[in-house]
């Protein structure tokens, strides 16, 4: 049987998805993780949700 768990995508500029995926079988040097609170910060998750993330700063091409 798959193990699923849910997690938060980034799917566009401004937009957030929870979706299901596949937990695989684990590696002899893997855990597994249970989290019970997370939150967006106001850092890297606010600017990749921005459509920030990886742009520098100096570019004028924004597409």
């Amino acid at each position: 049987m798959v193990e699923r768990t849910k997690g938060i995508t980034f799917t566009d500029v401004n937009r957030v998805d929870v979706r299901e995926y596949a937990v695989g079988p684990m590696g002899p040097d893997e855990v597994v993780v249970r989290t019970r609170y997370t939150m967006v910060s106001t850092g890297t998750e606010l600017r990749v949700l921005g459509g920030h993330y990886g742009r520098r700063p100096w570019s004028w091409d924004r597409a």
